[in-house]
């Protein structure tokens, strides 16, 4: 079995998660703060962590609770997409499997 765990992505989401809690518990440091949201770093993260840039500061603003609740619903819809994917080649060998075996019963 795969394993689903990717530190990259799980850094990331530490380190946009961290933004957030400094964010909301230090307004005196919420200028430099939206800078970091500003930032080709903060898209960056975004794309690694696969959150929206957009949203995912709307998100860091909203606080940590949403932050994480928008986080587990991206993970299960990586999962329903990765369970698709898995699914569709599934089928795509089985129907090849199948066009093999014709092809040998009419070869005999």
């Amino acid at each position: 079995m795969e394993n689903e765990h990717d530190p990259y992505q799980e850094l990331a989401t530490a380190v946009i998660a961290q933004a957030t809690r400094d964010w909301r518990k230090s307004p005196k440091e919420r200028p430099s703060i939206e800078v970091f949201f500003a930032s080709e770093w903060f898209i960056t993260l975004c794309d690694i962590a696969i959150i929206n840039p957009v949203v995912g500061r709307e998100i860091c603003k909203l606080g940590t609770k949403h932050f994480e609740k928008t986080k587990q619903t991206m993970k299960t819809n990586r999962m329903m997409k990765k369970a698709a994917a898995q699914k569709k080649a599934q089928k795509q060998t089985m129907k090849k499997a199948a066009a093999q075996k014709a092809a040998a019963q009419k070869a005999v």
